[in-house]
């Protein structure tokens, strides 16, 4: 999603209302629940290259070079 887009889709909502992520994927919900919840902790910049590891999870690597764009990433935690 870019940023416009998002940015689209919150000024549909009460500029007050608290914005929080779930996620239903298997290894990142406990045992015994059907979505993990994440609180937004900050929003910031890099400058990476999109990549899969080895394992094919989703990664990226940091720095500059011919394939690395500048991204915006939201910290999440699972707590709050």
């Amino acid at each position: 999603m870019k940023v416009k887009d998002l940015i689209t889709h919150l000024e549909k909502y009460d500029s007050d209302s608290d914005v929080l992520c779930i996620t239903e994927e298997e290894q990142l919900v406990p045992n015994g629940h059907l979505f993990r919840l994440l609180y937004i902790e900050e929003v910031d910049s890099i400058i990476a290259q999109k990549e899969r590891a080895e394992d094919g999870v989703p990664s990226f690597r940091l720095g500059e070079s011919e394939f690395s764009q500048k991204h915006v990433i939201l910290r999440v935690v699972g707590e709050f």
